[in-house]
């Protein structure tokens, strides 16, 4: 018996030393899980290990970094966006993380900033939404750090004083309330799927790039002279893993399954940066310069 249970402690030990977590700073249900389910997929077919995704929503990110940097000495990994990489040290004057820390692949996939609508709205496009933000009431509902930046950046721009700015904790919360009427729009990403559905219309893009799925929508710059703004995902871990995640995830752009399953979802894939520090340093000092532009004052945590 003692033999037994000593077996069965070996094989449980096994197992809990071959399992990674991949932690997911959002709620269920958005982009940053839905992309992070796949990577899980991804990994766990590579690398024959259990990989567990764990949602730790809330605080822009911020909850899922601490959850996170808690198990550093344990094999981690946690999606590593924009939200949380970039513009949380745009937005806030202190952190209680340093991205620098970080080991990371990205971008991987990317996504527009969106305005979208309830399919019964009656703004129908980009001119009806900045009249309507400019002679009544307007709530627009935002999930992210960069989606905050993009709504405080878009209404400073077009001095759309009517407009009230609504966090919520993901992009599915913000779809139920549009569809429930509760909120009158959203300043987002992720909603290409929705708008194919008909759960709501996409009325503008910070994109160049027109997804085929979503049609010919008004561009943001059209307004605000050269302005773009795609959100990114991609997967970070500690610097002391002694895992080569770098070279598993460079590859995971080339894996059809992982790429058809983006593309039906309208996510686009792309090669990860080749120098990823330098990446973060130049979104980061990008949107500074535009936080800067417009007077937009840092906050306190």
């Amino acid at each position: 018996m003692r033999i037994f249970l000593y077996f069965l402690f070996l094989i449980s030990t096994s197992v809990l030393a071959q399992t990674t977590e991949l932690v997911i700073p959002y709620s269920s249900g958005g982009p940053s899980d839905i992309f992070a389910r796949h990577v899980q997929r991804y990994l766990t077919k590579e690398l024959n290990r259990n990989i567990v995704a764990v949602n730790k929503p809330g605080a822009e990110g911020r909850i899922g970094i601490s959850y996170f940097q808690q198990r550093a000495e344990s094999p981690a990994l946690i999606v590593a966006a924009t939200g949380p990489f970039v513009f949380n040290r745009v937005q806030y004057q202190t952190l209680n993380y340093d991205v620098r820390d970080f080991e990371l692949v990205a971008p991987i996939i990317t996504m527009p900033i969106v305005i979208a609508v309830n399919n019964r709205s009656t703004i129908r496009n980009l001119k009806d939404f900045v009249a309507a933000a400019q002679t009544r009431n307007l709530a627009c509902g935002v999930s992210a750090a960069s989606s905050m930046f993009a709504a405080k950046y878009i209404k400073q721009s077009l001095r759309l004083d009517r407009l009230t700015i609504v966090p919520y904790k993901g992009v599915g919360d913000i779809l139920v309330a549009v569809m429930g009427d509760n909120l009158d729009c959203i300043i987002d990403a992720g909603f290409a799927s929705a708008h194919v559905d008909g759960r709501v219309r996409i009325i503008a893009s910070a994109d160049d790039v027109q997804d085929p799925a979503i049609g010919t929508v008004d561009l943001l710059k059209t307004v605000i002279s050269g302005y773009t703004q795609f959100n990114w995902w991609g997967i970070a871990w500690s610097r002391n893993s002694n895992v080569d995640w770098r070279s598993l995830l460079t590859r995971l752009h080339r894996d059809t399954e992982f790429t058809e399953a983006m593309r039906q979802l309208h996510y686009q894939v792309v090669p990860p940066s080749k120098n990823p520090a330098v990446f973060l340093s130049q979104e980061y000092e990008r949107y500074e310069r535009m936080r800067v532009s417009l007077a937009i004052d840092k906050e306190n945590q």
